[in-house]
């Protein structure tokens, strides 16, 4: 299938989504929400959302010194700020990992800029997952947590498999890359230096990635306490974080409207009010996509 039609469908799906998320709620009940909103919050979600977008730059930072590579933290800044904001209106390979495209033109080779977007997605991967693993025990059974576990290691040993063994890296070089293969020549040399000998720098983005996401916890905690909610911590971070895995399917754009509704299926489990829950989850998302458009004008 042509690869417009396929982003167009992911496009048309995520609003539909989106749509029925807020028919789910009621639009006079999330407007009413919104109304509630105590604005006195809203300085420190500000506040919060910056200093998450630092701590981003930062890790891609952290990676580029890993691998050797010097770039001002202004500059790294600028193409994370460019990268996460067009991960927000564009497909995975033009989203987020357009920052593989920025770093080639600061004269980073696509090995190196490939290298450092799959390790921080695969961070934050785990990361995420280690903390919805409290949401999922609550929920499935113990088969399903048992398939769940057999799924994903399945899926960490296979690939991991193919990045270590010659026989993987030739399937990678002859069916993936091909033309480009050699672009990437030092692209298995530069992950194994990685994991044998700049550990530090894996630990250092694991504990930031870490932060990064417990400052969106207490962005998503402030804006049930804006309305007069009060939330469990807990409950909170695994109905988040669940969403957000959910959503990496690649099923719409950026995850639009399967990380909400995910997400609220899990609030409602744990007995959260529709309304409130749907209500604050879409704030959410709209104060995301206004903070991306801010960084397009500025940027």
């Amino acid at each position: 299938m042509n690869k417009k039609l396929i982003n167009l469908i992911k496009i048309i799906i995520g609003i539909l989504l989106i749509f029925y998320l807020i028919n789910k709620v009621g639009l006079i009940n999330i407007i009413n929400i919104i109304k509630s909103i105590n604005i006195i919050y809203l300085p420190l979600i500000l506040l919060l959302w910056l200093v998450n977008l630092l701590i981003g730059a930062t890790n891609i930072k952290i990676m580029l010194l890993a691998l050797g590579e010097k770039l001002s933290f202004t500059k790294t800044l600028k193409y994370y700020l460019k990268s996460w904001a067009y991960g927000l209106f564009l497909p995975g390979k033009l989203g987020e990992l357009s920052i593989i495209y920025f770093l080639k033109k600061e004269n980073i080779g696509l090995s190196k800029g490939t290298i450092i977007a799959i390790i921080d997605k695969m961070i934050t991967f785990f990361v995420l997952f280690l903390i919805a693993l409290f949401g999922l025990i609550n929920i499935l059974n113990l088969k399903e947590i048992i398939l769940v576990l057999f799924l994903i290691s399945f899926v960490f040993v296979l690939s991991s498999l193919f990045l270590i063994t010659s026989y993987g890296r030739r399937i990678i070089r002859t069916y993936i890359l091909r033309h480009h293969s050699k672009e990437f020549k030092n692209f298995f040399k530069n992950l194994s230096y990685l994991f044998r000998s700049r550990k530090i720098f894996l630990l250092l983005n694991i504990f930031l990635t870490f932060l990064k996401w417990s400052l969106i916890f207490m962005i998503v905690y402030l804006l049930f306490s804006s309305v007069n909610y009060q939330i469990n911590f807990i409950i909170l971070m695994s109905a988040v974080s669940i969403g957000i895995i959910i959503s990496l399917i690649p099923i719409s754009i950026s995850g639009l409207g399967v990380r909400e509704n995910s997400s609220l299926a899990v609030f409602m489990y744990y007995n959260v009010p529709s309304t409130t829950a749907g209500g604050i989850l879409l704030v959410h998302t709209l104060i995301r996509y206004i903070i991306g458009i801010i960084i397009f004008l500025v940027t």
